[in-house]
C-alpha cells in the first residue's frame, strides 16, 4: 500500500505493525497544510467468516471511539478520522 491515497487524504509512507485485525501505517494527511504525519489503520481481519467479521468490526470501532473519547494526550494517538472504505479487487 505504500505510495497509494486512503479517503483521497492520507498518503501511505510506511508499514509500522500488522496484527489479527489488520495493518498499521505512518502516513502524511495531504489535507493539511504541512501534510502532517499520522497512523492509518487497515481493517483487513485474517479471518472472513460472518461472526468473525462482526465481532472484529465491532471492536475494530469500539477502538476509534475510545481513541475519539480520551482526545489529546501526548502517549496516545489522536484520532483524526474513522471510516470504513471497501476494497476493490
Amino acid at each position: 500500500m505504500q505510495g497509494q491515497t486512503i479517503g483521497g487524504r492520507y498518503q501511505i509512507l510506511t508499514q509500522l505493525a500488522q496484527g489479527g485485525f489488520g495493518t498499521t501505517f505512518l502516513a502524511q494527511d495531504i489535507q493539511i497544510p504541512g501534510n502532517p504525519q499520522c497512523v492509518v489503520k487497515h481493517f483487513k481481519p485474517l479471518s472472513t467468516d460472518a461472526y468473525t467479521l462482526r465481532k472484529a468490526k465491532r471492536l475494530f470501532n469500539q477502538e476509534a471511539l475510545t481513541l475519539e473519547t480520551l482526545g489529546k494526550h501526548d502517549q496516545i494517538p489522536q484520532l483524526l478520522a474513522a471510516s470504513c472504505q471497501q476494497q476493490r479487487k
